[in-house]
């Protein structure tokens, strides 16, 4: 049999083995104790005892006293034909005899099952976590180039007189008039009037254009800053009505402000009044209010 004693006792601690002798650490080694270690935990209770055998038979219980003996008959009667004299009463029968002793005790039952051993004890703790080592630098992104400067538009060119009917399809071009293209400036380099961080639209940079064709071409360019590493592209986007129409990714690596565009989307179903915007789709971007924004509508 194995004792396991506990590791770094000190003097006086106590130990009871399993062979059921208790040991005490007297400073320098384990020693038998004289005392008894604490009371284990109950085990679970025995088996029930095999019935004792059958006491012994009682002693016989003293006999019944003799009955009073019957009075006798009457005398019968002289002669050859006298009758039999009438037969006595029976006497009393005797008391019953004393009941016999209890028979000896069975015999002490086999010794319960050993009770069930004690749950396992709390797992210690899990040891910290070593310490992530740093991340490798992203690489440095090359500087954008400058945007070019947006030309003057034209003066637009007198009308031409009415050329002859053409046959029916695209517009004929008139006999010296114009194209048809109209081009309109909606925002000319304006300016954000309030400092926003993304992701939200910009309402400074929003027009509405009013188109007598279906085909309309909307082009923007803006400036915006960020707050950050361009570890992660940031998106740009314009709208049509509140929906999506064109998205520009770009990165960064700094907090200077960028020149980002253009913006290209040609609505084929441009045919009456409908607002165009610009908004920050990304977290971190920012429009101040020394960004500023270009757009340009040329009708078809």
């Amino acid at each position: 049999m194995i004792l396991n004693f506990p590791s770094n006792p000190s003097t006086g601690s106590f130990y009871l083995g399993p062979n059921g002798v208790g040991y005490t650490f007297d400073g320098i080694k384990w020693v038998v104790s004289s005392g008894s270690g604490p009371t284990g935990p109950s085990g679970a209770q025995g088996l029930q005892g095999g019935q004792g055998p059958q006491g012994l038979i009682g002693n016989t219980g003293l006999q019944g006293l003799r009955g009073a003996q019957g009075l006798q008959g009457a005398q019968g009667l002289d002669g050859a034909f006298a009758g039999q004299g009438v037969q006595g009463t029976q006497g009393v029968q005797g008391s019953s005899g004393a009941q016999g002793g209890n028979g000896l005790q069975g015999a002490q039952g086999c010794c319960g099952i050993q009770g069930a051993q004690g749950a396992q004890g709390i797992q210690g703790c899990i040891g910290l976590q070593g310490v992530q080592g740093p991340q490798g630098g992203c690489g440095l992104q090359g500087a954008q180039g400058a945007t070019g400067c947006f030309g003057i538009q034209g003066v637009q060119g007198a009308t031409g007189g009415c050329g002859p009917t053409g046959p029916s399809g695209p517009p004929g071009t008139g006999g010296g008039g114009s194209s048809g293209i109209v081009k309109t400036i909606l925002l000319h380099h304006v300016a954000n009037t309030a400092t926003i961080t993304g992701p939200a639209d910009i309402n400074s940079w929003s027009a509405s254009y009013t188109s007598t064709s279906n085909n309309v071409e909307i082009m923007a360019f803006v400036t915006v800053s960020n707050n950050g590493l361009g570890a992660e592209p940031k998106y740009l986007y314009l709208k049509r009505d509140g929906s999506i129409v064109d998205t520009i990714a770009y990165f960064f690596t700094g907090n200077a402000h960028y020149s980002i565009g253009p913006f290209y989307y040609l609505d084929t179903s441009a045919s009456g009044s409908h607002t165009y915007n610009i908004a920050l789709g990304t977290s971190g971007e920012i429009a101040s209010t020394a960004d500023s924004c270009l757009m340009i509508a040329t009708e078809y």
